[in-house]
This record gives C-alpha cells, sequence and structure tokens, in this order.
C-alpha cells in the first residue's frame, strides 16, 4: 500500500491501521524512497527498503512509530540510504566481527570436520582426498560465503576441465553436503546451501558378471594356478561371496570348523558389526587346505614367501583373469558371482541379502544378473498358462 502524503497529525490520529481481514500490511511513503512502515494490528514499525552491493533486497529495521517520529525516521533513511551508496550494505558493528571470526571451509575441515569424522567414518580417507580439489576452489571462503552458484559452477568444472566421471563429481558434492550439514548442526551456519543439489547421478550399475562358460573358464583357470595359496583363497571368495578385505583378515580364532561358520570381527567389517558367515564345503576345504599354517601365524591366508598375511592379492587376480580372457573381470565380481549363482538357483533375494551381509535388499538386486535360460523358463511358465486359457476358452467371433 503506498501513502502518498502522511503527515504526523495523522500519524497520531490513528491513520495506520491493520485491516481487519489481514495479520500485517506494509505502508509505503511515496515522497520518501525506501521508507515505509509496517502495521500490525498490535504495533506499527518504520523500516528501511533497499537493495546490497548484490543486488539483493534488504530491510533495516529503524524502530517503532510509536517512538520514532515521522521527521526522525527520514532523516534515519537519508543516512542509511547514504551509506549504502558508499559501502554496499548496512552491515553492523558486530554483524563485521562475526564475519570476520567466522571460519574459512579450509579451517573449518582442519579445525572441526575432519577430527570428527576419522572416529565415525571408516572411509575418512577419502574424504581427505576429496577435501584437496574442494579446498583448492573454496577453501578461503567463509562457510556462509559458499552459495549454491558456487557449487554448481564447482560441479560442472569438475566434469568438463577436471574430466572427472560423473559419479565422481557427485561425490565431491556429497562430501560438501555432509560437512556444511555439520556446519548447521554445530549452529556455525544458517543453511546448507547444497542441500538437494541436482546430482548427474549416472547409472553405475556395473556390467561386471560372468556367464556360465566364463565362470567355468575363470574357475579352471584358478584352479591351474601354481599358487595354490591365492587359488584357494579365490576360490573360497568364490564360495562365500565374502569381500576381499574381509577374507583376507581372517583368523583361525574366527573359524567354527565344527558349525561351519565364520565370525567377522566389528572392526574387520565394512558395516561396522559383528557378522557370522556359513562356510560351503568348498569354502570349507579351502580353508582346510591352510592348515599348515595353524601354530605359525594366527592368520589363515599367509604369503609363504614373507610369512605375513596377504595385503593385496589384485595382482595375481589379474594376471588369472587375463590367461581366462575376462579382461575386464575385477575381484569385485567374486561377490557378484556368488550371488548370481544364487539367483539362479532360486534361493530368495532375501537370504542372498544376508550372506551377502547387506543392509538393504535393493544394493542385493545390483549383484544379480540372471541367466537368460532361467528368464526364458519363468517365462514360459506364464506362457503355458495362457495356453491353457486359450485352449479352454470360447472362439469369440465378430458378427
Amino acid at each position: 500500500m503506498i501513502l502518498k502524503s502522511l503527515t504526523q497529525h495523522q500519524i497520531n490520529q490513528g491513520a495506520l491501521r491493520c485491516p481487519p481481514n489481514m495479520q500485517k500490511v506494509e505502508m509505503c511513503l511515496g515522497d520518501c524512497k525506501g521508507l515505509y512502515v509496517l502495521v500490525t494490528p498490535t504495533n506499527q514499525t518504520w523500516y528501511f527498503r533497499h537493495k546490497d552491493a548484490s543486488g539483493k533486497t534488504c530491510h533495516a529495521k529503524i524502530g517503532a512509530v510509536s517512538q520514532v517520529p515521522l521527521s526522525e525516521a527520514k532523516k534515519q533513511v537519508t543516512l542509511l540510504r547514504s551509506q549504502v551508496a558508499m559501502v554496499g550494505s548496512l552491515k553492523s558493528k558486530e554483524t563485521d566481527d562475526k564475519s570476520k571470526s567466522e571460519l574459512t571451509f579450509a579451517k573449518f575441515f582442519e579445525e572441526h570436520y575432519y577430527p570428527y569424522v576419522v572416529p565415525r567414518k571408516r572411509s575418512h580417507k577419502r574424504d581427505k582426498e576429496l577435501a584437496v580439489r574442494v579446498i583448492k576452489a573454496m577453501g578461503s571462503k567463509r562457510l556462509s560465503e559458499i552459495n549454491r552458484l558456487m557449487l554448481t559452477d564447482f560441479h560442472r568444472r569438475l566434469l568438463e576441465v577436471d574430466k572427472l566421471a560423473k559419479s565422481h563429481c557427485d561425490m565431491h558434492i556429497r562430501f560438501i553436503k555432509h560437512a556444511l550439514q555439520l556446519a548447521v548442526d554445530w549452529s556455525m551456519l544458517e543453511k546448507n546451501p547444497a542441500s538437494r543439489f541436482p546430482m548427474y547421478n549416472p547409472d553405475t550399475r556395473s556390467s561386471d558378471f560372468l556367464s556360465e562358460e566364463e565362470l567355468k573358464r575363470f574357475v579352471q583357470t584358478v584352479q591351474a594356478s601354481k599358487n595354490k595359496v591365492i587359488a584357494n583363497l579365490i576360490l573360497f571368495m568364490l564360495a562365500t561371496g565374502m569381500r576381499m578385505s574381509e577374507a583376507m583378515s581372517i583368523r583361525y580364532s574366527e573359524l567354527d570348523m565344527e558349525n561351519r561358520t565364520i565370525s567377522i570381527l566389528a572392526k574387520n567389517s565394512k558395516s561396522r558389526r559383528l557378522k557370522t558367515i556359513p562356510m560351503s564345503s568348498v569354502a570349507a576345504q579351502a580353508i582346510l587346505s591352510q592348515d599348515a599354517n595353524r601354530g605359525v601365524s594366527e592368520f589363515v591366508w599367509v604369503n609363504p614367501k614373507t610369512g605375513e598375511r596377504y595385503q593385496n592379492i589384485q595382482k595375481a587376480f589379474d594376471v588369472l583373469r587375463k590367461r581366462a580372457s575376462l579382461p575386464t573381470f575385477k575381484i569385485h565380481g567374486l561377490r557378484r558371482a556368488f550371488a548370481s549363482n544364487l539367483a539362479n538357483q532360486s534361493v530368495p533375494v532375501n537370504i542372498i541379502q544376508a550372506l551377502l551381509t547387506h543392509a538393504s535388499p535393493i544394493t542385493t538386486s545390483l549383484y544379480i544378473r540372471l541367466e537368460p535360460s532361467n528368464l526364458l523358463a519363468a517365462s514360459q511358465k506364464a506362457s503355458s498358462v495362457l495356453q491353457a486359457a486359450m485352449e479352454g476358452a470360447s472362439v469369440v467371433t465378430s458378427e
């Protein structure tokens, strides 16, 4: 609502009233740019509306109408307008001091974020790697200076300039989102600019699956290997679906050969929870092949050259997959082969989920690929029911 003219006398006579059907109304003075009075059923307050250097509309409170006369309000607006023209904003000393004391993203990461996640997040080293690019791009920015446009430009540059995969670009934004959300939780930031950020979300479902013929060829190649320890370890992983890190860290004390179970300690488990894995006959046979290590080492899978447990078998695995003519097959594909083998034997997904120790069946579904023959057989069952219905149905002819 615009007031072409307003006098102190009119104010004293109660001219500033909120309409009965409204909770509040802004009354702008036509003869004083930027000055308006916010009127509610109980209060009337002078405000100065202006735009700061970035073009953002801001509102500066001048005072209550009952305490600040109209003439004084106009004088305040003149002073405030001059300040905006000179410095571009109306930041108070308190606001300036707060801004100066606010942490930059680099300081926040070093002093607060990283010390917090180290004892709580197993992938904290990955966060440190991701932080390198983030700090290079916006480490000198104060937390409140990081905005959506800055994040959008950073996300785009990772893809177009740094040539990172879309999934890796998204990973950087998720790291920033987590860090800034902690700043919000700790009352160091008012709002998280990375919240609900539009990711690239590429389809990262793996095509790293083996056909029956490829699995047979790979297993025969493994069995023919001269390194029997590595061969038995790979067969053990194929028979249990265990992750490489979990399988290599198995101790004899964690084995129950009588009940055919393996207890994975929480510190060695990806989920940080104690897990019990059943041993099939093939898995048990692979474990028994290492009985010579009992009493020599606490670990099952020991490098015969060093006497220490294996830390990584990637190079040996690469040799075997190349011999089997499977150049793109990865070691994590052993878990997918295990899951797919079970699914093609009609084992329910919830049981496969339990064996893979997944928290969600959605994750388990990504590890499964059904054989075309099984899909055809299932489709044929539906066709059989339809065929029976067709044979027993009367023929409908059009007149």
